[in-house]
């Protein structure tokens, strides 16, 4: 999202992609901010921006968009690390919806 990197958040990412690979075990980068879901890599480790947990922006690739948002469902991201398992990320809604109903 072109409007996004335009803020700067993405000076002095080479030398942080560089310091990533060198370590070598860095398991997940998580981040927020951006209100809207992502998932990509930085130096070999994963890389999840979690959603908003109010409005998201637009999803608007081309280049030059202007920032726009939506009023889609909240949402937070939930983490989890343990040694047997790892990582692990959930996602729920903030709202509350029918259900649940058994299956």
């Amino acid at each position: 999202m072109s409007a996004m990197d335009a803020c700067g958040l993405l000076e002095g990412i080479a030398p942080l992609k560089r310091l990533v690979a060198a370590h070598g075990a860095v398991q997940l980068i998580a981040a927020g901010h951006m209100h809207r879901p992502i998932l990509g890599s930085l130096g070999g480790a994963p890389v999840l921006v979690a959603p908003s947990s109010s409005h998201q922006l637009e999803l608007n690739l081309r280049p030059g968009a202007p920032v726009a948002c939506r009023l889609e469902p909240p949402m937070i991201g939930l983490y989890r690390w343990t040694a047997e398992d790892g990582m692990a990320c959930h996602f729920s809604h903030v709202e509350p919806f029918p259900g649940p109903f058994p299956t």
